[in-house]
């Protein structure tokens, strides 16, 4: 008998050396074998001795019920050994597989395609589905109200000025009576780009004083 790794191992091959499936005939037939098979160990590993001692028991019982069958049960009923045995022998070739793509350098996997589930079509009728959106809208918080302000172009304050502009006026009197903060912003640019077109004038005498401004082509009055 070769080399094994446990109990398990040396029964599997004492059964696969005598050709014979994994039965609970089949073990009893290589019961003697595994009790020799355990002589050695008994001073070469007694550690290990153990292990393989509750293996030997379990085929000894089975021998036993095989020479003094009883008259109310079948004759050969499969032992937990047995699926225990087909089990090892599934890891076992498994393991000899991965052994044999490791040693040849294939060391991964690639993931199987994994097939695409169809959406299930919902079922219903239109009349749950808007039964449906309306208790979602209900637990909707309301959106505050945005109110937008039309801002005005420098194009149009430029030509509202300049309609405006009659003689010496005071900027702020250009803007109108109540101008936005954005249009006073946009009503500057538009004065300094008069200015820099040469198209009007100003004057301010004192700092955040008033700002006067009159057309280019007309001297200023006093």
């Amino acid at each position: 008998m070769g080399e094994f790794s446990g109990p398990l191992d040396l029964l599997l091959q004492l059964v696969e050396a005598r050709q014979l499936p994994i039965t609970t005939v089949s073990l009893r037939a290589v019961t003697e074998q595994f009790l020799a098979a355990l002589e050695p160990l008994e001073e070469a590993q007694p550690e290990l001795l153990a292990d393989f001692l509750v293996v030997a028991s379990r085929l000894a019982a089975l021998k036993a019920r095989a020479l003094l069958p009883r008259p109310d049960s079948p004759e050969d009923v499969e032992d937990p050994l047995v699926r225990d045995l087909q089990r090892y022998q599934v890891f076992r070739e498994v393991a000899n597989w991965l052994r044999a793509r490791d040693e040849a350098g294939l060391r991964s996997w690639s993931r199987p395609p994994q097939p695409r589930v169809r959406a299930a079509v919902p079922e219903g009728c239109p009349e749950k589905l808007l039964q449906a959106l309306q208790r979602w809208v209900r637990r909707q918080r309301p959106v505050a109200t945005v109110r937008w302000r039309a801002v005005v172009s420098l194009t149009t304050m430029i030509e509202r000025l300049r309609a405006r502009l009659v003689g010496r006026c005071a900027f702020r009197t250009l803007l109108g009576e109540r101008p936005t903060r954005s249009e006073v912003v946009v009503g500057v640019l538009a004065l300094l780009t008069l200015v820099r077109r040469r198209l009007v004038e100003l004057e301010q005498r004192e700092p955040f004083g008033e700002i006067w401004v009159w057309r280019k082509e007309r001297a200023p009055n006093g």
